[in-house]
């Protein structure tokens, strides 16, 4: 194997420092934050205590949108190093920093003349405003990003090396469906259907793509046919283990188009408003074979993940690395002038003005839960935007990729310290977790009303599920089973009789959490009524 010329090493002390930066401040500002996350990790809590590790349950209900791979990493972290948050975290860490490498491996596969696209391309990806915000988060986004970079170098390999490694094509898209179902084709299938774009003879390869996707989906559903009947006692069909219904329901439920413009902004924001990039743009060959490939990848990927996902940004994050891919390839270092830079200097001044206006904006309102944690917010670090963004257009010759990336990184760091760090009082369910985990200690029976989302469950090491209480006949059969038990209820503000019969309360986002003994409530309405009034 070649060495990595200087640059590249030189460029990836950059990109891992800004992992590890990014990494280190969201571990020491928030912790894992309800729903997603803890939901998360409340699946991996529930199947290492029931010892049940084929299906995801919360709860004691299967979790119809998991796949057991991420619960089944988390649990062999967990054998070694022993139950922690840590340890969660940290494999997500691990995860998101495998597919900046994954990322600099395809772009040495596809442009092996040319050292400075690996380089620059995992500095564009760890430098983008959306992966350093979520690179360092527990969501299933992350890890089905890294797996399908795995699956792309391995088709990039299939296509260029030799015909074998479609056998570890097919292991990677089985991979996949582990991950996120079938689903996962969502995000594979489309650069196999762009063949005739960017490979001249492409018959064998949808000869070879066909017989991969067939192996992969018959292992997945051998495995499915077999877990069926390990739970033949919740009458579970083979299409819902496999994840077709989730499938369908996504694609019946698309986004608004002002949400997907909004979130393409977002998304792509700062290398999009970085003009120079577009007069390079024009000195690229497009009908190089890797141009090609990439271009194929991002837009037919992007219009599958618009047109069949419900949310806006997330589930954009696995298709990202082509769009850097692009970026590195078009990027090569010239003199700016302050024009060159405006438009990201006013979207970072834009960001400092909203951080200074919502650290002020509660001043406006009175007794409103809603923006009671904004009086937290320190307009000092809007103030820190925007002095950035004028730095920056003072010293634009000097601006290069990471110029803009630190850029993006001071962005994140702004909004955690000076935002999610200072309002964590206000979603930090620990507190609730550990009072549950004590009633429950002591034989009571706590019942949630409303949805439950799992957010209880591995902070607290619940092992008894919580009673779902939905109406008032759910309320009076509870009352009347467990009529020393605890629930748990979610007002939109405190009276002075919830604040004199609630055994513990707290803020929660923008509306207050409290536990009640149910003996104490005449039905579910007597403090959820009162509490709008």
């Amino acid at each position: 194997m070649l060495s990595a010329p200087k640059t590249t090493r030189k460029q990836a002390f950059n990109w891992i420092g800004i992992w590890l930066a990014l990494v280190i401040t969201a571990w020491f500002c928030r912790p894992l934050l309800p729903y997603h996350e803890l939901g998360t990790a409340g699946i991996t809590w529930e199947m290492w205590v029931s010892n049940s590790f084929w299906l995801p349950t919360l709860n004691g209900e299967l979790v119809d949108d998991a796949y057991p791979l991420v619960h089944w990493l988390e649990i062999f972290v967990w054998k070694i190093f022993g139950v922690s948050e840590f340890s969660i975290r940290f494999l997500a860490a691990i995860f998101s920093i495998g597919t900046l490498f994954l990322t600099a491996l395809a772009a040495k596969q596809l442009w092996p003349e040319l050292p400075k696209v690996r380089a620059h391309a995992p500095l564009i990806l760890i430098g983008s405003l959306m992966w350093a915000v979520f690179a360092t988060a527990h969501i299933e986004q992350v890890y089905v990003a890294f797996f399908l970079l795995l699956y792309i170098n391995l088709l990039i390999r299939a296509w260029k090396y030799n015909a074998y490694w479609w056998f570890a094509v097919s292991w990677s898209l089985l991979l996949g469906f582990w991950v996120t179902g079938i689903s996962f084709l969502i995000y594979a299938l489309p650069i196999l259907l762009t063949f005739p774009i960017w490979i001249k003879k492409y018959w064998h390869m949808y000869i070879y793509a066909f017989i991969s996707l067939l192996v992969a989906f018959l292992v997945f559903w051998s495995w499915g046919y077999w877990v069926k009947g390990q739970y033949h006692e919740m009458s579970l069909s083979l299409t819902a283990i496999m994840g077709l219904p989730r499938l369908i329901s996504q694609i019946n439920d698309p986004i608004p188009f002002g949400m997907t413009f909004l979130s393409l902004i977002i998304v792509l924001f700062p290398w999009v408003f970085w003009l120079p990039l577009y007069k390079n743009f024009a000195y690229v060959d497009k009908r190089e074979p890797a141009f090609k490939f990439c271009a194929a990848w991002l837009v037919s990927s992007l219009i599958v993940v618009l047109v069949t996902m419900k949310t806006s940004i997330v589930p954009l994050i696995p298709i990202y690395p082509a769009f850097c891919l692009l970026i590195a390839r078009i990027y090569f270092p010239i003199t700016n002038r302050p024009r060159d830079v405006v438009l990201v200097s006013i979207v970072i001044a834009l960001l400092g003005l909203l951080l200074i206006v919502l650290s002020f904006v509660y001043l406006w309102f009175d007794n409103n839960n809603a923006v009671e944690w904004l009086s937290t917010i320190s307009p000092f670090w809007g103030i820190g935007l925007l002095v950035f963004s004028g730095m920056l257009l003072v010293f634009a010759k000097e601006t290069r990729l990471i110029t803009l990336a630190l850029m993006s990184v001071a962005l994140t760091l702004a909004f955690n310290f000076g935002v999610i760090r200072n309002a964590r009082d206000f979603y930090d369910v620990l507190p609730a977790s550990e009072r549950i985990n004590w009633y429950q200690n002591k034989g009571y029976v706590v019942a949630n009303n409303g949805r439950y989302m799992g957010q209880y469950h591995f902070l607290g090491r619940l092992e008894d599920p919580l009673i779902i209480i939905n109406d008032e006949i759910d309320f009076t059969r509870f009352k009347t089973l467990y009529p020393s038990g605890r629930i748990v209820v979610y007002l939109d503000s405190m009276t002075p009789q919830t604040n004199k019969i609630a055994e513990y309360y707290q803020p929660f986002r923008n509306r207050y959490l409290a536990i009640f003994a149910v003996s104490d409530l005449e039905n579910i309405g007597s403090v959820t009524q009162k509490a709008r009034k």
